[in-house]
């Protein structure tokens, strides 16, 4: 239930940032980024800590929160690629 709510509020943080605004095309090349990254954290994270746990991969939490923000930075890096191809 909290995953939910969570995405909830970002979901309706993105429509009044981006959507609602004058220029959604200026406000999505400052914002999306953002967003991707932290759905790239959240996803990594879970993925993780516990996907590869059920593999038979343990890593400490250390290593999985430092793996998760490398991941996320990239989808960020990624995003911010992809956006600033929109015209």
């Amino acid at each position: 239930p909290i995953n939910g709510y969570i995405y909830y509020i970002k979901f309706i943080s993105a429509q009044n940032l981006i959507f609602y605004k004058y220029a959604p095309l200026k406000n999505d090349k400052l914002y999306v980024p953002n967003y991707m990254c932290l759905a790239g954290f959240i996803m990594d994270l879970v993925t993780i800590k516990n996907g590869l746990y059920h593999v038979g991969i343990k890593l400490c939490s250390v290593v999985g929160y430092a793996l998760s923000i490398g991941f996320a930075l990239v989808v960020a890096i990624i995003g911010k690629i992809a956006s600033s191809r929109l015209n």
